[in-house]
């Protein structure tokens, strides 16, 4: 009887591990999926976003924006000199680049800049456009 009662409690210590095991396993999985990633779901670029720093670059937008969503269709806005001709410095509500984005219209292949976009475009056109 010893050997038996030895054996059924070492199994249970055994199966009672690898269930501690599986816990721990899950909640470390559940803190990573809860703590990594993007932390804006609406704009996979977030880390190195212009929202993301003090000042919005000419780089950055190119980079997070004109990219990838303009010069498909807009061959002139792959640089700052053709991205210039539709800002009017200091006033993005004159701007036709920030009517055009914040009204819908651009860009047109159904996809909509997000609200972090549009506004990073209307912050480098208020802090004068630099080409920075």
């Amino acid at each position: 009887m010893g050997m038996g009662f030895i054996n059924i409690i070492s199994g249970i210590a055994i199966n009672l591990k690898l269930r501690l095991n599986s816990i721990g396993l899950f909640i470390i999985t559940l803190f990573a999926l809860a703590h990594c990633g993007n932390r804006n779901e609406e704009n996979p670029y977030y880390y190195n976003s212009p929202e993301t720093q003090s000042t919005v670059t000419f780089r950055s937008l190119q980079n997070s924006v004109f990219n990838s969503s303009c010069i498909q269709c807009h061959t002139q806005m792959a640089s700052y000199s053709g991205v210039r001709n539709y800002i009017t410095p200091g006033n993005p509500e004159a701007s036709s680049i920030y009517q055009a984005v914040k009204s819908g219209q651009m860009p047109r292949n159904n996809y909509r800049l997000s609200n972090s976009q549009i506004n990073s475009i209307s912050k480098w056109i208020q802090s004068g456009a630099p080409n920075n």
